[in-house]
Protein backbone atom coordinates (compact mmCIF):
# COMPACT_ATOMS: atom_id res chain seq x y z
CA UNK A 1 0.00 0.00 0.00
CA UNK A 2 1.50 3.34 -1.02
CA UNK A 3 1.68 6.13 1.58
CA UNK A 4 3.10 9.60 2.05
CA UNK A 5 4.33 10.37 5.57
CA UNK A 6 3.05 13.76 6.75
CA UNK A 7 1.41 14.12 3.31
CA UNK A 8 4.74 15.11 1.70
CA UNK A 9 5.69 13.91 -1.78
CA UNK A 10 9.31 13.35 -0.75
CA UNK A 11 8.17 11.00 2.03
CA UNK A 12 6.64 8.26 -0.13
CA UNK A 13 6.86 4.69 1.16
CA UNK A 14 5.18 1.32 0.67
CA UNK A 15 3.95 -0.93 3.47
CA UNK A 16 2.12 -4.23 3.09
CA UNK A 17 -1.58 -4.06 3.99
CA UNK A 18 -0.99 -6.81 6.58
CA UNK A 19 1.64 -4.72 8.39
CA UNK A 20 -0.59 -1.64 8.46
CA UNK A 21 -3.45 -3.76 9.80
CA UNK A 22 -1.09 -5.15 12.48
CA UNK A 23 -0.14 -1.62 13.53
CA UNK A 24 -3.78 -0.54 13.77
CA UNK A 25 -4.75 -3.67 15.69
CA UNK A 26 -1.99 -2.95 18.19
CA UNK A 27 -3.60 0.45 18.80
CA UNK A 28 -7.07 -1.16 18.83
CA UNK A 29 -6.10 -3.53 21.63
CA UNK A 30 -3.94 -1.08 23.60
CA UNK A 31 -6.72 1.50 23.82
CA UNK A 32 -9.70 -0.88 23.93
CA UNK A 33 -11.22 0.77 20.85
CA UNK A 34 -13.86 -1.92 20.57
CA UNK A 35 -15.81 0.10 23.14
CA UNK A 36 -15.29 3.46 21.41
CA UNK A 37 -18.45 5.28 20.26
CA UNK A 38 -17.13 5.83 16.71
CA UNK A 39 -17.48 3.72 13.55
CA UNK A 40 -14.48 1.52 12.75
CA UNK A 41 -13.90 3.17 9.37
CA UNK A 42 -13.68 6.62 10.98
CA UNK A 43 -11.24 5.36 13.64
CA UNK A 44 -9.05 3.71 10.99
CA UNK A 45 -8.95 6.81 8.78
CA UNK A 46 -8.25 9.00 11.79
CA UNK A 47 -5.41 6.76 12.98
CA UNK A 48 -3.86 6.66 9.50
CA UNK A 49 -3.68 10.47 9.29
CA UNK A 50 -3.15 11.46 12.95
CA UNK A 51 0.29 12.67 14.02
CA UNK A 52 0.18 10.27 16.97
CA UNK A 53 -0.91 7.43 14.65
CA UNK A 54 0.46 6.38 11.27
CA UNK A 55 0.74 10.06 10.21
CA UNK A 56 0.32 9.39 6.50
CA UNK A 57 -1.99 9.73 3.53
CA UNK A 58 -2.55 6.91 1.06
CA UNK A 59 -2.92 6.57 -2.68
CA UNK A 60 -5.82 4.22 -3.39
CA UNK A 61 -9.32 4.03 -1.94
CA UNK A 62 -10.40 0.98 -3.99
CA UNK A 63 -8.77 -2.07 -5.54
CA UNK A 64 -5.69 -4.02 -4.55
CA UNK A 65 -3.41 -2.42 -1.92
CA UNK A 66 -6.12 0.11 -1.09
CA UNK A 67 -7.97 1.50 1.90
CA UNK A 68 -10.86 -0.86 1.12
CA UNK A 69 -8.57 -3.89 1.37
CA UNK A 70 -7.09 -2.57 4.62
CA UNK A 71 -10.53 -1.84 6.08
CA UNK A 72 -11.85 -5.31 5.21
CA UNK A 73 -8.85 -6.95 6.86
CA UNK A 74 -9.16 -4.79 9.99
CA UNK A 75 -12.92 -5.41 10.15
CA UNK A 76 -12.41 -9.17 10.03
CA UNK A 77 -9.68 -9.03 12.65
CA UNK A 78 -11.79 -6.97 15.06
CA UNK A 79 -14.40 -9.74 14.87
CA UNK A 80 -12.04 -12.69 15.32
CA UNK A 81 -8.88 -11.58 17.12
CA UNK A 82 -8.45 -11.29 20.84
CA UNK A 83 -5.59 -9.29 22.34
CA UNK A 84 -2.59 -10.85 24.00
CA UNK A 85 -1.91 -9.78 27.59
CA UNK A 86 0.67 -7.16 26.50
CA UNK A 87 -1.93 -5.48 24.24
CA UNK A 88 -4.57 -5.16 26.95
CA UNK A 89 -4.95 -1.76 28.63
CA UNK A 90 -3.63 -1.50 32.18
CA UNK A 91 -1.46 -4.62 32.12
CA UNK A 92 2.13 -4.84 33.28
CA UNK A 93 2.98 -7.60 30.80
CA UNK A 94 5.33 -6.26 28.13
CA UNK A 95 6.12 -9.32 26.01
CA UNK A 96 3.69 -9.74 23.12
CA UNK A 97 2.49 -13.23 22.27
CA UNK A 98 0.41 -11.98 19.35
CA UNK A 99 3.26 -11.36 16.91
CA UNK A 100 3.35 -7.59 17.43
CA UNK A 101 6.57 -7.53 19.48
CA UNK A 102 8.68 -5.95 16.72
CA UNK A 103 5.96 -3.78 15.23
CA UNK A 104 6.70 -0.71 17.33
CA UNK A 105 10.29 -0.77 16.08
CA UNK A 106 9.03 -1.07 12.49
CA UNK A 107 6.80 1.98 13.02
CA UNK A 108 9.82 4.03 14.15
CA UNK A 109 11.86 2.95 11.10
CA UNK A 110 9.43 3.98 8.37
Amino acid sequence: MKFWKENKVANEFDWPVDAVADAFMMRWHEHDLGNAPFPLERMLRSWLTATDGFNSTWEAEHGPDSFDELYEQVLERTRTESPCKACRPGTRVTKHTCGLSGLQDMMRLR
